[in-house]
């Protein structure tokens, strides 16, 4: 276990390549984390489970599905504004959105929802709610019902 600020016990694991850009941070920090470079799609509800949030500190993204599928498991999610995130998550409501380039507002946010597991309890409820409007059947009737429109 590593340790935020030296407050709060944290197990930190990043799956995913690294652009290799980011790697000399990731090889100066890497005693505080776990990294896999890949996980079979079908063993990630296995990661998701285990954790009590999902941090996805992305500077420039879509909509990036491994949020919505962490809040489908009642992960609460810190995501920047950048991530796509934003369009899913209340802040606040689901989890907390946070700017780009901002590790002491993700610490923050982090320490916030250690301290109150009854925050952490309600977020994670209200994301499991709030990921049920993403289905893939909804989007299909969104979809349609736009192109009917044209």
């Amino acid at each position: 276990m590593e340790i935020i600020s030296k407050k709060i016990p944290v197990k930190c694991i990043i799956i995913g390549r690294t652009e290799n850009q980011f790697q000399p941070y990731f090889d100066k920090h890497k005693h505080l984390f776990t990294h896999y470079e890949h996980i079979a799609h079908h063993e990630l509800g296995k990661y998701y489970n285990q954790a009590s949030l999902f941090v996805f500190p992305s500077l420039d993204e879509g909509m990036a599905l491994v949020q919505l599928e962490a809040m489908a498991c009642g992960l609460p999610i810190i995501c920047t504004t950048n991530s796509g995130g934003d369009s899913a998550v209340t802040d606040g409501i689901e989890g907390c959105v946070v700017p780009i380039r901002n590790a002491e507002a993700i610490a923050e946010k982090v320490i916030s929802l250690y301290k109150n597991p009854e925050l952490l309890k309600e977020m994670s409820s209200n994301a499991h709610l709030k990921a049920q409007e993403f289905t893939w059947d909804k989007y299909g009737e969104k979809l349609a019902t736009f192109i009917k429109s044209l």
